[in-house]
């Protein structure tokens, strides 16, 4: 598997399914953070924002 692929993996099993969307966002992405998910707004505060409300 390529490193992209299992940063993106990683980034949303601790980000969101553990709930650890803070620590995953700065563990997995680099300075530039482009969300392609619809309703989700770019880098890693939109991340946080977004998906830190499943919490």
């Amino acid at each position: 598997m390529s490193w992209k692929i299992e940063n993106a993996k990683n980034l949303y099993l601790e980000g969101i399914r553990d709930g650890n969307p803070v620590e995953a966002v700065n563990k997995y992405t680099g300075a530039t953070y482009i969300q392609h998910s619809t309703g989700v707004a770019d880098g890693k505060d939109g991340f946080i924002e977004f998906f830190g409300e499943f919490i």
